[in-house]
């Protein structure tokens, strides 16, 4: 196929084209193409916005229109233009630039419409600043704080049109109450403790038994194992040692390609381990991800007479929630990841001494998240409480009873579920943080000041705010929550939850669509999602599937 950067108007000539009266005079009959419903439409918007872009550019204004980023049109070919030579109605006799420019404008659907006209539109639809300004809006247009793995600049045309169009296939796949296509991957592994789908979608992470976490690319046709951390455990010296692992990743938002902090929290009767893990995108010659890296950071042991039933990382702390030995009452560990690991490497006989920040709950809280300023915010069954830990930054010993909660809410109906509380998600619009929880039949959003706000200001207090109300069914113990989008597994389907913030420019309301798959999820103890490409991953201990929403590249 020529490239579009080499189609000139002789080309144009002798290609199979449209005539632009043919959708202009709506008195003369349209020829007889097979095209898809819509396809006539899209034309007329089509020669509409071209006709406005170029009669902009002959009186010498661009309104409304993209910088352009190279060959910029001269005198002589708008000359050309205006006068030309023999009346012409061919819509490909214009230059590719301003095809270009005008396509920039046209939505998705109808790029891809657009390119069913002719070998030249396609060619002059498959312009990298097309699919680029396509990207660029639907990251301005997100509500919460979105990152690419790679600098957009150093995406080929191909690959910023693959991840356009999975985003709004995505999207469209949530709220779709049609049957969706999928491609099903279902990977074994025999002893799966705990999985984390990074953001992006893109990268599976999965830890098991002897502490080796592996780390799957889900792009690829054939999904493969991959390596990412050696074994740190060992292996088991009895067979009914119970291991437990939780995880979690903390992302740098601030470097150039994707990197995160990976916090893992391991417990077994004869070791007991925390550490955390620099993991990077390796990128080959072109700055493309080829795969992942990893670096210790921080490797430092722990009481391992403590259960851990819920751990979280930010910055250069973790904190999670522990009891003692079959104790059925609960309090917080807050460490300072880099200074319990130096303070290891110096001290060999006293490995345990290392400071922490110990706080004891009035109650027995559920999930627990760090959040910016030194916040933690802690579920209980009928409240949620935000607690600033700076001012206490200094006390080893901690008791939650001597401690003022910066803020409270109390839930009026129904219990909160423990583990329902979400990861913090950052508005852009607001600065706030943001993370949303479950009861029994009803999906809440949290909304917390940003650091700067004014704590005495009562319109700086935490709000909840109500997002949707469901019917809730048997068996609807493992949601992942997400900023617009839930997932809640029942037996043999899943139920999609979708909803609005009160504040979204975008507002609409809340739906629900159950979802079938040919492939029948019997049992799991956990799921995951990715909003953002649609991907799902359920668990049950013994294997892994994963669901990945077909692209559409067609209409």
């Amino acid at each position: 196929m020529t490239s579009h950067s080499t189609i000139s108007n002789q080309h144009a000539r002798n290609a199979h084209i449209l005539p632009v009266s043919a959708y202009v005079d709506d008195s003369s009959p349209p020829p007889a193409l097979s095209f898809v419903g819509g396809f006539v439409t899209a034309i007329r918007r089509f020669i509409n916005m071209l006709v406005s872009a170029f009669m902009g550019l002959l009186q010498g204004h661009e309104p409304g229109l993209a910088t352009r980023e190279s060959n910029p049109i001269t005198q002589v070919e708008l000359l050309q233009i205006q006068r030309p030579q023999q009346p012409s109605n061919n819509l490909t006799m214009l230059p590719v630039e301003i095809l270009t420019e005008v396509m920039t404008h046209l939505e998705w659907r109808d790029v891809l419409r657009v390119r069913e006209v002719c070998k030249v539109l396609q060619e002059t639809s498959m312009t990298r600043r097309i699919w680029e300004n396509l990207l660029r809006e639907l990251v301005s247009r997100s509500q919460i704080r979105t990152k690419l793995e790679c600098p957009i600049e150093l995406y080929s045309s191909k690959e910023l049109e693959r991840l356009a169009l999975q985003w709004t296939t995505a999207n469209i796949g949530w709220t779709s109450g049609e049957p969706l296509r999928f491609r099903q991957h279902k990977m074994s592994d025999d002893d799966v403790l705990n999985f984390q789908l990074v953001e992006g979608g893109r990268w599976l992470l999965v830890v098991n038994q002897a502490g080796r976490v592996s780390y799957y690319d889900v792009d690829e046709e054939e999904i493969t194992e991959k390596t990412l951390i050696p074994e740190q455990l060992g292996p088991q010296l009895e067979p009914l040692d119970e291991t437990s692992t939780l995880m979690d990743v903390d992302m740098d938002v601030d470097a150039r390609f994707l990197a995160f902090n990976l916090g893992l929290c391991f417990r077994r009767t004869d070791v007991s381990l925390l550490q955390v893990w620099r993991v990077r995108l390796e990128v080959d010659s072109h700055g493309r991800g080829t795969g992942l890296k990893a670096e210790i950071l921080a490797s430092f042991p722990r009481d391992h007479r403590l259960l851990v039933y819920s751990f979280s990382m930010l910055g250069e702390y973790v904190a999670f929630s522990v009891a003692r030995g079959g104790g059925s009452h609960l309090y917080i560990v807050v460490i300072d990841w880099a200074q319990a690991h130096s303070h290891c490497e110096r001290r060999e006989d006293a490995k345990l001494l290392y400071p922490t920040q110990l706080i004891y709950p009035v109650n027995n809280p559920g999930r627990i998240r760090l959040l910016p300023g030194r916040r933690l915010i802690m579920i209980y069954r009928h409240c949620v409480r935000l607690y600033d830990l700076s001012a206490q930054a200094n006390r080893r010993n901690l008791s939650l009873h001597h401690m003022h909660a910066l803020y409270e809410w109390y839930a009026h109906v129904g219990d909160l579920h423990l583990r329902s509380l979400s990861k913090s998600f950052h508005h852009t619009e607001s600065g706030t943080i943001r993370l949303i929880a479950r009861s029994w039949n009803t999906i809440y959003g949290i909304i917390i000041p940003s650091i700067e706000a004014d704590a005495r200001d009562p319109e700086n207090s935490l709000q909840v705010v109500t997002l949707m109300n469901y019917e809730a069914g048997v068996g609807d113990f493992y949601p992942s929550l997400g900023y617009n989008h839930a997932m809640v597994f029942r037996p043999f389907y899943v139920v999609s939850l979708n909803y609005s913030w009160p504040d979204d420019p975008e507002f609409k309301p809340p739906t629900t669509s159950i979802r079938h798959s040919t492939y029948r999820v019997r049992s799991m103890n956990d799921c995951g999602m990715d909003e953002r490409s649609g991907r799902e991953v359920f668990s049950n201990g013994k294997e892994i599937i994963v669901f990945i929403r077909k692209t559409t590249h067609s209409l």
